[in-house]
């Protein structure tokens, strides 16, 4: 009889240690962390390396992305990092190099962004075009006369980059209380090449959106 307990402890210890550990798995695969590495070969035989971090909540899940450019003479820089909503973030980002400039574009959760690095002048620079940091854009302001709502966090798009020049599209909210007031909005940009700034040279007309999604020149 007390072999027989013994061994039915042992069974149900075993059970509950899988079950533990199972549960454990069955977690980690659904709310990370997960690693990985993703390497993408480039036209110039340089190589983008990229290191993913998965994690998730009950909300969203989250792709966390370390970038590094490795060159064909094996010298290795810095990029920055960026987060994506989706697995497939390879298709938002782009890769260029301007006047000894590395620029990588990566659209994220809301807003794009640029990742700059100049080695010879040992110079990196985040930038995240968030509509709320509309506000301090003395051209936008001087054409608007308006303030973004700051509890709405609104989206930003980088519809082109070319050489030193880009546009942005934004899409934000006007008012703090209703009635509200929603817009999209592109503004054009140069890259200072000298000190990585970047500065508005253009702030073209807005589109109200109405409840029905549908925009008017305003």
């Amino acid at each position: 009889m007390t072999k027989w307990i013994k061994r039915i402890a042992i069974v149900l210890l075993v059970l509950i240690v899988g079950l533990f550990l199972a549960a454990t798995w069955i977690l980690k695969e659904a709310f990370g962390p997960k690693h990985k590495t993703v390497t993408i070969n480039l036209d110039n035989e340089d190589t983008l390396i990229c290191k993913e971090t998965y994690s998730a909540d009950m909300a969203a899940v989250f792709y966390d992305v370390d970038f590094t450019l490795q060159k064909k003479n094996k010298e290795t820089v810095f990029l920055g990092a960026a987060t994506f909503p989706t697995e497939d973030w390879e298709k938002d980002i782009q890769l260029y190099t301007v006047n000894n400039w590395h620029i990588l574009s990566a659209m994220g959760h809301s807003y794009s962004k640029l990742l700059m690095v100049n080695p010879l002048l040992n110079k990196q620079i985040d930038t995240v075009f968030s509509p709320l940091e509309l506000r301090y854009d003395n051209q936008w302001k001087s054409t608007t006369h308006d303030i973004p709502s700051r509890v709405y966090r609104g989206t930003s798009t980088i519809d082109t980059l070319v050489s030193d020049k880009l546009q942005v599209s934004y899409q934000y909210r006007i008012g703090e209380y209703p009635p509200f007031k929603f817009y999209t909005q592109s503004l054009h940009y140069t890259i200072d090449t000298t000190t990585g700034d970047i500065i508005t040279t253009k702030v073209l007309e807005r589109i109200e959106n109405n409840s029905n999604g549908v925009g008017y020149a305003n």
